[in-house]
């Protein structure tokens, strides 16, 4: 049985986890967030919960099919059966794919939960440095030091700062140095009444939104009129460190061509690493002489789907290893 430090609770970190743990080894997990699912996440405010992450998943890799399934039997996720549309800058297209939308319930968050169950994890625990001795690896985070030790240690979290944790002797750090991300301006918006909008959900071409959603219609939502609404990745690059009002205000300036209500109450929110750029390398990576590993969607490709493969390649290739 091999002990394994996990930095990164979210789905590459808890797929690599449960897939340890299924096999007879001592996974823990550590993050800095006080949940489980990283961008799998939901916002609670005084006007209800907002999906401000990641907005469903996909599943088309048999395997992946697998735990979904696993997830809608324990009542974790359910179809999202909205009416999807694509704004071209112009008019509207419906884009009703034949594949399934799969949301967390009664919210995104939901899933991360779901997938931890019986998983040892240290919650907001931020892992500032990862050190070797003789008796194996030892973390330190920013509210306790000293945790081991583990045989191995592999790290989830994004690119620049798991760049920031591996040492110099590890290829893995010019490897997640090189890792790259796109920023997301992210507005949760309240109305006191329905918006007069046919769809439920849909992707823009040609404007500063890339994607605007009624997030009350996702299945086992509270009543209430909730949009999410999320900016283009390059101009959320652009304009990375605009502060939070004019942010705010240029969103609801670009929705404002699909309504003109004006919401009661919005929550903005920076995603610095929101969506990484498509890989060209193997899904997760493993330093045997080091003991280190390294995985994550940016390495090949950036969905949920793709996390969740990263990380059950991680653990295999670990146990390959033992």
């Amino acid at each position: 049985m091999a002990s394994v430090a996990i930095i990164g609770a979210g789905i590459s970190g808890l797929a690599c986890a449960k897939t340890l743990s299924e096999n007879g080894h001592a996974p823990t997990l550590f993050d800095k967030s006080r949940g489980f699912g990283g961008r799998l996440c939901t916002k609670r405010t005084a006007l209800g919960r907002f999906d401000h992450g990641a907005q469903y998943i996909t599943a088309r890799d048999p395997r992946f099919d697998t735990v979904v399934q696993q997830l809608r039997a324990a009542d974790a996720v359910a179809a999202w059966d909205g009416r999807f549309g694509l704004f071209d800058g112009c008019d509207f297209q419906d884009t009703n794919l034949t594949t399934t939308r799969w949301v967390g319930t009664p919210r995104m968050s939901a899933i991360g939960r779901a997938l931890s169950v019986g998983l040892p994890c240290h919650l907001s625990h931020r892992i500032v440095a990862i050190r070797k001795q003789n008796d194996g690896w030892y973390l330190d985070a920013d509210v306790e030091s000293n945790l081991g030790p583990f045989d191995m240690v592999v790290v989830t979290c994004p690119g620049p700062q798991a760049a920031a944790l591996l040492p110099s002797y590890s290829f893995l750090r010019e490897v997640a140095d090189h890792l790259e991300y796109f920023p997301c301006w992210a507005a949760m918006c309240a109305y006191s009444e329905t918006l007069k909008i046919d769809y439920d959900g849909f992707h823009l071409n040609k404007s500063l939104l890339s994607w605007a959603c009624r997030d009350n219609s996702k299945p086992g939502r509270e009543p209430g009129e909730r949009w999410v609404l999320h900016a283009d990745p390059d101009w959320s690059r652009d304009n990375l460190e605009l502060n939070a009002a004019d942010a705010e205000r240029l969103i609801l300036d670009s929705f404002h061509e699909f309504s003109e209500s004006k919401p009661s109450q919005v929550y903005v929110h920076r995603w610095r690493y929101a969506l990484s750029v498509e890989g060209d390398g193997q899904a997760a990576l493993f330093d045997e002489q080091a003991g280190l590993g390294l995985c994550g969607d940016a390495l090949s490709t950036p969905k949920v789907e793709g996390a969740w493969l990263s990380g059950h390649k991680m653990a295999e290739l670990l146990m390959t290893a033992i």
